[in-house]
């Protein structure tokens, strides 16, 4: 069973998918799906290598869409295929102005079109990811294929992250405002509140435990005094007001609520030890920090070299350690020595 069970299945979703499309019904709730398949027939080797790939259509936030356009970008650099860039068009959330002038700012901040082919130089049909996998003849045909997000990919296969870190990392600097130096270590740590609630059960399970938090919190500030880092700035990001999170206070935390959130992005990507959140705010945040990353575990899939949280909040005590020393050495020598401001 264990040998022919899953291509058993494969082929019945597959069979599903094209009666729904013979009879016109929307496959809106097979794109996951479509992203393993095109994922499998890559790695078969059917897929011509004039295929290019283009993430669009979203219109939710900020860290959502950037998280589209890094996957597509990963799928792409992975299999030697061409990425094809179109900016950020209209975006939720806008602190001010039009959605699409918030749009282009973040645009402007990611900066992930520089260097990369843009949809209005690329001459190829666009073809949804619906069509390219319900037609074996666009496999072999150069074309533009479009999807919301390929998320599915770099969830199953985060080490692709690596092949474009450097990059995302250059294009954001070239991007951000100038450096300044400090001489503090900074910790930044994203509390997600607004958005989510345990009463939700949409939004339940990214609703990270406060207890779970504050153990973080104490075993990274413990570590990096452990180092002999004897100037540390601890910045609390979250949404709300400061009722119940005197324990925070309580560390000495400075609570930064409300914080505009280019503001709020820019200071996370910036910081010398991140503890994510559970976001795609957080995770596009954390591809960009070249500092200590610790993740809690959510439904995206942790890139290679961050430190992961277990349910009580903490990671493990060797590896934390020889990263606060990292931390330490960096601090002492003034090589980071810059940083962002905004």
């Amino acid at each position: 069973m264990a040998t022919w069970g899953a291509p058993i299945v494969h082929g019945a979703r597959m069979r599903w998918f094209h009666t729904k499309r013979t009879l016109r019904l929307s496959t809106r709730t097979d794109r996951a799906f479509l992203v393993n398949e095109l994922v499998r027939i890559l790695d078969r080797g059917l897929v011509g290598k004039s295929l290019h790939i283009m993430a669009a259509g979203r219109t939710d936030g900020a860290g959502a869409q950037a998280m589209a356009k890094i996957s597509a970008l990963a799928l792409a650099r992975t299999y030697g295929l061409t990425y094809v860039h179109t900016p950020f068009q209209v975006m939720e959330h806008a602190e001010n102005g039009s959605p699409a002038a918030w749009a282009a700012a973040w645009e402007s901040i990611f900066n992930l079109g520089e260097g990369e082919l843009a949809l209005e130089a690329c001459p190829l049909p666009q073809v949804s990811i619906d069509q390219f996998i319900g037609n074996r003849s666009w496999w072999h045909t150069p074309c533009l294929l479009t999807a919301g997000h390929y998320n599915r990919f770099t969830d199953n296969h985060p080490e692709a992250f690596s092949l474009i870190a450097e990059d995302l990392r250059a294009r954001y600097a070239r991007g951000g405002l100038r450096e300044l130096p400090r001489g503090e270590v900074v910790v930044c740590a994203h509390l997600r509140r607004g958005d989510v609630s345990r009463d939700n059960p949409d939004t339940a399970h990214r609703v990270a435990s406060f207890t779970s938090f504050v153990n973080c919190l104490r075993q990274v500030r413990g570590a990096l005094e452990q180092a002999g880092v004897d100037r540390v700035r601890i910045k609390v990001f979250s949404q709300g007001s400061a009722s119940g999170l005197e324990a925070l206070q309580a560390l000495g935390c400075e609570l930064h609520l409300d914080t505009p959130a280019i503001d709020s992005f820019r200071r996370l990507a910036d910081a010398d030890v991140l503890i994510m959140g559970r976001s795609s705010f957080s995770f596009a945040a954390a591809l960009l920090c070249d500092g200590v990353r610790i993740y809690d575990p959510c439904d995206r899939a942790p890139a290679s070299g961050w430190l992961v949280r277990n349910l009580q909040g903490f990671v493990d005590g060797a590896a934390l350690a020889w990263a606060a020393t990292g931390v330490a050495a960096r601090f002492r020598a003034g090589a980071k020595g810059l940083s962002r401001t905004g």
